[in-house]
Order: C-alpha cells, then structure tokens, then sequence
C-alpha cells in the first residue's frame, strides 16, 4: 500500500488509518478510525435532524398504515450532495470514493 500513502490526507481530517479494522466478516463491517472529523459529523447529523421522518414499513396484505403505526417507531431521511451547499455530503462522497476505491458517481443516496 506505500503507493496509496497519499490517498490518505485529506485538508481539515486526521489521515485515515490504511489499515482498517475488520470487526466481522459476515456481515461485513469494516472501521476506518479517524474518518470524519467532529465538525463534518456535526454538520451531516444536523442536516439529517431538520429532515427526519417515520421510517417506512412493507406491509402484508391487509395491513394499513394506521394498523401498524406503533410497529415502526424509528425515523429516517435521504440525503444527497445535490441538497447540500455546504459541500460537506460531496466530501463525503469522494473520502468514500478514495477510501474504497469505488467512484462517487456509483454511490447510492445515503439515508440518515
């Protein structure tokens, strides 16, 4: 990995730590310490709580929303670099990209 060595300072966050920590494998969880700094954390978590919403639930056939409304008490929103100017989302999108070596433009919409 000594050629990636640059691929791993971003401005404004402590350098991820290459040598990621596998907690499982199935499913697979992976940990990059130090991949966000506080502020952009902050940031994302208040643009996540100004859009919060009841989470969606498949219902069975017969089911109504109203008869399954005490199922599913968590809350959940999508958010996209499109709806951000602050530009935190997009640096998030391409910290991914560099981290895993996938392109941004194949990212998903991520939900909060």
């Amino acid at each position: 990995m000594g050629q990636l060595k640059g691929r791993w300072a971003w401005h404004g966050c402590r350098p991820c730590n290459p040598r990621a920590q596998v907690l499982s494998q199935y499913p697979r969880v992976v940990v990059f310490p130090n991949f966000i700094d506080e502020e952009r954390s902050s940031a994302i978590i208040a643009m996540a709580l100004g859009r919060l919403g009841p989470s969606g639930l498949a219902l069975k056939p017969g089911e109504t929303g109203e008869s399954v409304k005490d199922v599913r008490t968590s809350q959940g929103t999508f958010l996209t670099s499109r709806g951000d100017p602050s530009g935190v989302l997009k640096w998030i999108e391409e910290r991914i990209a560099q981290v895993t070596g996938i392109p941004a433009s194949h990212g998903e919409v991520r939900e909060g």
